[in-house]
């Protein structure tokens, strides 16, 4: 396996930040988003890593009605 020569990979990375600023929203996470993980945390049975946990409190908080991964 070979890497990508510079040119391409910098044409990658502008298409990636394009593609990101077109298609998504990036969430800072609140005070609210920590204590849902921290909740979700304190339940050993789920199995939640830390950033899992972190991450799904930030959805769940702005009312995400699907998780895609």
């Amino acid at each position: 396996m070979g890497g990508l020569e510079a040119a391409a990979a910098r044409e990658t990375g502008s298409r990636l930040e394009a593609i990101i600023e077109e298609s998504f929203v990036v969430l800072l996470p609140n005070h609210a988003d920590f204590d849902r993980a921290r909740a979700w945390l304190s339940r050993f049975e789920t199995g939640l890593r830390a950033g899992d946990a972190l991450h799904l409190a930030i959805a769940s908080n702005r009312g995400a009605e699907a998780i895609h991964t």
